[in-house]
């Protein structure tokens, strides 16, 4: 077996799963021992991908955010953090430990399907400055449907995603957009720092955080699932003067306004970096 595969525990290996899934058991909290997750406890459901108990789960994203944390000095003060698309909340633990205990992060999931997954983790690790809002990032706010999906990462507002959804009905869910939100509940301070993930919505989600880029320029990092998502990253690259590194090849992205078509256009997993912050990362 490749090691390096083990490694990564990469959970095509089916001997492997089985055997994990023999050692973790449902409704049974388990220490992660190794990543920058280490230490903490995660709730564990049949639904939960091992990786996450691990602590090897998205170690890419996780190594490229902790770097740029780092060169631009972020670690050192406290910051405002906006996890959009939270799930069972792998991203909000990392950044409890990770910042301050002084520094909030705010939590968005509206998935009803993990939720209490969300919690669980939240509270079993007394992280009392992560805050879970249970609303959908969008341009505005309102009600919208959103479809639950068998596997809980694939849950979405985005109606195409309904056609892979084995729940076959939608439920209703409250949208916020960012901007509205730090306006109104943290006194106008915005984020230091933009984790989005939200298969396919960020469509709507960049729309309502406008003023959050423009006037905090956050370290945005980003997860696009489609073409029309693509193109509403590059319209934020463009518009607010941001550069782009692609995490899964360390490339930056030389076409901002192309989509995944273009080897070099946008798409994939990408580090947003103001550009007006390009040589304290490089540095």
């Amino acid at each position: 077996m490749n090691l390096k595969r083990i490694l990564k525990l990469e959970f095509g290996i089916p001997v492997l799963r089985k055997i994990l899934k023999k050692v973790y058991k449902e409704g049974n909290y388990y220490t992660v021992r190794l990543g920058k997750l280490r230490g903490l406890k995660i709730f564990f459901r049949r639904d939960i991908n091992i990786h996450t108990l691990i602590g090897l789960w998205e170690t890419e994203n996780i190594e490229a955010l902790d770097k740029a944390i780092k060169k631009l000095n972020l670690n050192k003060r406290n910051c405002v953090i906006a996890d959009v698309g939270a799930n069972m909340g792998y991203y909000s633990m990392y950044f409890a430990k990770r910042f301050s205990s002084k520094s909030k992060i705010y939590a968005f999931e509206p998935s009803t399907s993990v939720l209490d997954v969300l919690k669980k983790n939240i509270a079993i690790n007394q992280f009392e400055n992560v805050i879970i809002i249970e609303a959908a990032c969008a341009q505005s706010a309102g009600v919208v449907e959103f479809f639950i999906h068998a596997n809980h990462h694939a849950s979405s507002m985005i109606h195409s995603q309904e056609e892979n959804s084995h729940s076959g009905v939608p439920i209703t869910v409250n949208t916020i957009s960012l901007d509205d939100f730090f306006d109104n509940e943290n006194g106008g301070e915005y984020p230091d720092l933009i984790k989005m993930d939200i298969e396919g919505a960020g469509v709507y989600a960049l729309k309502g955080c406008e003023r959050c880029i423009e006037n905090k320029r956050p370290l945005m990092l980003i997860e696009s699932h489609t073409g029309p998502e693509d193109e509403a990253i590059g319209y934020v690259l463009r518009k607010f003067n941001y550069e782009a590194l692609r995490i899964e090849t360390n490339k930056w992205i030389l076409h901002k306004d192309r989509n995944y078509e273009d080897i070099d256009g946008v798409y994939g997993k990408m580090l947003l970096i103001p550009s007006e912050k390009m040589r304290e990362y490089k540095n």
